[in-house]
């Protein structure tokens, strides 16, 4: 009998995606599910980029190609980064892969040895601490404040000998919640103090609203070397939700040139390089005029408007600052029968015909997730059924 590994076996499948392929065997079966559970844009990249793909085949840019990434798409984000950041960004600091998932894999098998610990705020993205746990480290939960902003007092106890790293996600998936720089900061200098990382996952950063911006960890420690900069603030990014390029599977780190080296070393034994024409398309995505792009982003945040101002008279939540996420408390909707997030995303599921993620997924009971990467008429029927299965707001 085929015996599974016990680094696989005791880990979680993920849950948002066991969602998209259940909701699909629903809708397969004719029934007619909203889904608010995708973490995915609902609008396709622009035809200039989806044409580029085939185009670059026909030029014969179908091969092989370099572990770290193509060359040209490497020199564009070291440029682009750099401009972003104030910062002398070399080709040599990026690492080409396949999405961000991907980039941090690599990443945790690169730096962790057995043991390691990383400290993880919560909630969290579904991923981080599986990867961990496949790469021997040990996952440290430190949970926000109410207000989904970094408890420091927390993270500071937190913080021990066997600590190698801390993931932060901002904008955060799933609160939406952009961390304060005063704090990013803070966590910045016991990262110098105590010897650790910072892997910063900016997957949401061109995600914001209200004239927000995300600030990059980055850009926040001033008078030092590039290179030591580099090999305390793990940048990690992607072209799936800024581009909506998610099919594409294009992510990128931005770190000191010996970590790349050894990333290329390491994704050399599992996948090579990632797809050679979905690297021309991430090029010309990147040096197209970006209007589509800002239009999308415009869109998204009239989306979030939307979508607040409906589930708002459900539950209490406030607009989130960044991503495409609500994530409301919800226990006030606990019975005898609905004990837990994942009881009322399986009711809601049943009952309304809406696919949303339980907070128990991220590390947060007594939470939903909506994703509002979808259309203004989806949110509004979605609100409408919930609403019904529900109630009005207690």
């Amino acid at each position: 009998m085929l015996k599974i590994s016990n680094r696989v076996d005791a880990i979680l499948a993920s849950k948002s995606v066991s969602m998209v392929a259940r909701v699909a065997e629903l809708q397969k079966n004719g029934i007619p599910i909203i889904s608010l559970s995708v973490g995915e844009p609902d609008m396709p990249p622009p035809q200039e980029v989806m044409e580029e793909m085939y185009l670059a085949q026909k030029r014969g840019n179908c091969g092989y190609g370099p572990v770290s990434g193509h060359p040209v798409l490497r020199k564009k984000l070291a440029e682009q980064m750099g401009e972003a950041v104030k910062l002398p960004i070399r080709m040599e600091n990026i690492f080409v892969s396949n999405g961000s998932k991907q980039i941090l894999y690599n990443l945790f098998q690169t730096i962790l040895n057995p043991s390691d610990e990383v400290i993880v705020p919560s909630p969290y993205w579904v991923t981080f601490p599986e990867q961990i746990k496949l790469a021997g480290g040990k996952p440290i939960f430190v949970p926000c404040l109410p207000n989904h902003q970094l408890d420091l007092s927390a993270i500071r106890r937190a913080i021990g000998p066997a600590t190698r790293a801390i993931i932060l996600n901002s904008p955060n998936n799933p609160t939406g919640a952009i961390y304060s720089n005063e704090d990013v900061l803070q966590i910045l200098n016991w990262a110098q103090e105590f010897n650790f990382s910072v892997i910063s996952d900016e997957a949401y950063a061109f995600l914001t609203y209200d004239k927000k911006a995300f600030t990059s960890p980055l850009t926040l420690l001033k008078n030092s070397c590039t290179e030591d900069l580099l090999s305390r603030v793990l940048t990690v990014q992607t072209f799936s939700k800024s581009y909506a390029m998610t099919g594409y599977r294009i992510g990128f780190l931005v770190g000191a040139a010996e970590l790349v080296k050894n990333l290329d070393k390491f994704q050399g034994h599992v996948c090579g390089n990632v797809c050679t024409p979905a690297q021309a398309a991430a090029i010309l995505a990147l040096t197209m005029p970006q209007d589509y792009f800002l239009q999308m982003k415009a869109t998204f945040e009239r989306r979030r408007n939307l979508a607040h101002k409906l589930f708002s008279q459900l539950f209490d939540i406030a607009p989130p600052p960044g991503a495409f996420y609500l994530f409301p408390r919800c226990d006030q909707y606990y019975t005898d029968t609905i004990k837990n997030s994942e009881d009322l995303a399986n009711y809601i599921l049943e009952h309304a015909q809406v696919a949303i993620l339980p907070g128990s997924a991220f590390g947060a009971e007594n939470y939903l997730r909506f994703s509002f990467a979808t259309s203004e008429q989806e949110i509004e029927e979605a609100f409408y059924r919930i609403k019904r299965v529900l109630g009005e707001r207690k």
